[in-house]
């Protein structure tokens, strides 16, 4: 009830503020510092975008913004990488910032970015644990993040970078729910944080790239395929062969059977993975995987038989052996009905 309140409230109040947003909470070259890290991150420049998030540590070292955006950062080349190989040093930047924060707020209680940025700490903790599988522990996390930010948008409703993280708790507890809609005080805001997520996209100052993303995803879900290609499309324009918006705008054309233009995009991602810094076998198995359904759609046989050798030829880790075993299954399958197909046909 309150958060529907919250919600109520702010939208009448930037509906009269117009383009009103709230002050920067640092200086202008830590500021112009931010933006650039966050364009190197989605250009999936990891290395660079942590160099210059660390030049903020330096310059403020007693602040949480630095630890936040080196912990953000870390959690999207975790992800992007399916590896956690930086998980001891993402939960320690998440630690430091969080304590950095806290001891801001103590002295000065109604600072709105401060909870902003403890909260988002909060949010990117509680992210990781639910992906990892700790969903508990991930819950909690996410709880305590959105108190936070709900915090700095009562402090300050002009804060919209604030919005994503709300809205995102929102949308995606609320689909969580959608089935417990009988029970009662079960509620369902997903309508609500879809709003708060367009706004942080449109008037956010930090979070604008993270909330069409988010965004993106969001309408994918809802199976509105034509609006999260479009937001696909304005993430790629913006971030040329970024893989953050790539992944998406192939899995978006494959659901609209576009099977050629997915194809195209994946196999841009696959030349991608195989030439990264790092390794990703998990990486390269979905993507392939993807593209054996996408040949098959197409009716691509020979393709279908190229990529799926590839997979089953490929020599797997036990860990990443587990958590592709069913697509494995699937390539086997596509694999066979592929061989048939390719010898009727001569």
């Amino acid at each position: 009830m309150y958060r529907r309140f919250i919600f109520v409230a702010l939208t009448v109040w930037y509906s009269l503020s117009g383009s009103l947003a709230a002050p920067i909470p640092v200086t202008h070259t830590v500021d112009s510092l931010i933006q650039y890290g966050i364009m190197q991150t989605f250009r999936c420049r990891f290395d660079s975008a942590m160099a210059t998030f660390q030049s903020i540590t330096d310059l403020m070292p007693d602040h949480p913004a630095g630890y936040c955006y080196q912990a953000s950062l870390l959690q999207f080349k975790m992800m992007d990488y399916e590896t956690d190989q930086w998980e001891s040093r993402f939960f320690a930047l998440c630690d430091t910032g969080i304590q950095k924060g806290k001891k801001l707020l103590a002295s000065e209680p109604d600072n709105a970015w401060h909870s902003f940025f403890v909260g988002s700490i909060y949010n990117y903790t509680g992210l990781y644990l639910a992906r990892s599988g700790d969903l508990v522990n991930g819950f909690v996390h996410s709880k305590k993040a959105v108190a936070y930010l709900e915090k700095a948008v009562e402090l300050d409703p002009s804060l919209y970078d604030a919005y994503l993280g709300i809205g995102n708790y929102m949308y995606w507890s609320g689909r969580a729910t959608k089935f417990l809609k009988w029970l009662p005080f079960v509620g369902d805001a997903r309508k609500e944080g879809i709003r708060m997520v367009h706004t942080a996209m449109n008037r956010g100052r930090y979070s604008r790239w993270t909330a069409l993303s988010s965004l993106a995803w969001i309408e994918y879900d809802r199976k509105a395929y034509n609006k999260a290609f479009q937001l696909f499309t304005r993430g790629i324009t913006q971030f040329p062969g970024s893989r953050f918006f790539l992944w998406g705008l192939a899995d978006t054309r494959f659901r609209m059977n576009d099977f050629a233009g997915a194809a195209t995009l994946y196999e841009m991602i696959l030349s991608d993975i195989i030439d990264m810094a790092y390794d990703s076998p998990y990486n390269e198995v979905i993507c392939r995987f993807k593209l054996v359904k996408t040949y098959d759609g197409s009716g691509r046989y020979d393709r279908v038989i190229e990529h799926a050798e590839a997979i089953l030829n490929m020599n797997l880790d036990q860990q990443t052996n587990r958590r592709v075993e069913d697509r494995i299954k699937q390539t086997r399958s596509y694999y066979r009905k592929a061989k048939k197909k390719q010898h009727s046909e001569m």
